[in-house]
């Protein structure tokens, strides 16, 4: 394979990472309360998760003993 066919096969860098721009503009449009609220809402979304999980590890621990 030759150098120039490589490169075309390759993506180039700009491809493999993600476009941020967009956040950006969604963070600068969102109040400062409103981040708040979304940080408390993904927190207990996440606290809800662990629970979950540990629940299901208990259940599939009592269940394989």
């Amino acid at each position: 394979m030759y150098y120039s066919q490589a490169t075309q096969d390759t993506p180039t860098r700009k491809d493999v990472y993600e476009d941020t721009s967009i956040w950006k503009d969604i963070c600068e449009a969102t109040p400062p309360d409103d981040l708040e609220q979304i940080i408390e809402q993904l927190e207990l979304k996440c606290y809800r998760a662990r629970e979950e999980k540990k629940r299901k590890v208990e259940e599939l621990n009592l269940t394989s003993n």
